[in-house]
């Protein structure tokens, strides 16, 4: 039986053999490339949405179903008369869902509550999004008619991809400029494009602190005005 130092001679040579050959592979494509620079271009934009989505929650109470329908009815005509006023169209206008609680199933239930609470909803999508934000306020006076209602509004942008092309145009032309004074202030000569890449399309509320992902919606939806931002990544080499 070979002993333990011939075990360990021979990893020995195995690995500063590999760890050799890959040094001078390194080496080999260090010396082989030519010098570059590298640099990130910059495309920032404000912009409107150009759909709205609202939805208004009609909240009624009642221990039994059948006694509140007539008044459900009448919230739900309120509502969808008050939105026609307001300047929006029939064909925006849509009954949404309604859902039907047994708050006395609840643990945490209140002797003082009503058996059943039932949410109704009216849903409208417009493309008139400066006319939602102006009316966003009017639904508090269906108070005053008895009407217990509550709104949500999201925003949204139909034309993102031809907006995302664009500013990836934008960025690109961006690092170019910006890898060209570089180059003009190192007294150096761009030559070839090696790669370009963009990175993350990202878009956040325009007065948010810091920026969230194009795929995190949730965010940039509750306001109008968004900023959208792109960064392309290019590298150039150097005339020697």
């Amino acid at each position: 039986m070979k002993s333990l130092k011939y075990w360990i001679y021979l990893l020995g040579v195995l690995v500063f053999g590999a760890i050799g050959y890959r040094g001078v592979s390194v080496i080999e494509d260090f010396l082989d490339r030519a010098p570059c620079i590298s640099v990130n271009g910059l495309s920032d934009r404000i912009i409107m949405s150009d759909v709205a989505k609202w939805t208004i929650s009609i909240i009624n109470d009642a221990d039994s179903l059948k006694e509140i329908q007539e008044k459900r009815k009448s919230d739900k005509t309120a509502v969808g008369n008050l939105l026609l006023q307001l300047g929006f169209s029939n064909e925006e206008i849509k009954e949404g869902t309604t859902s039907v609680v047994d708050q006395l199933n609840d643990m945490k239930r209140d002797e003082g509550k009503k058996k059943y609470r039932i949410v109704d909803t009216i849903t409208m999508e417009s493309r008139n999004v400066e006319l939602v934000e102006k009316s966003i306020s009017e639904v508090s006076k269906l108070v005053d008619d008895g009407i217990r209602a509550e709104g949500s509004v999201s925003y949204h942008c139909k034309n993102l991809d031809e907006i995302r092309v664009s500013m990836i145009e934008e960025a690109t032309k961006d690092a170019i400029n910006r890898a060209e004074r570089i180059a003009n202030s190192s007294n150096v000569t761009l030559s070839k494009l090696r790669n370009i890449s963009t990175g993350t399309f990202t878009m956040f509320p325009e007065d948010a602190s810091s920026e969230r992902d194009y795929s995190s919606w949730d965010e940039s939806e509750r306001t109008a005005r968004k900023r959208i931002r792109v960064v392309a990544h290019a590298t150039f080499d150097l005339k020697s």
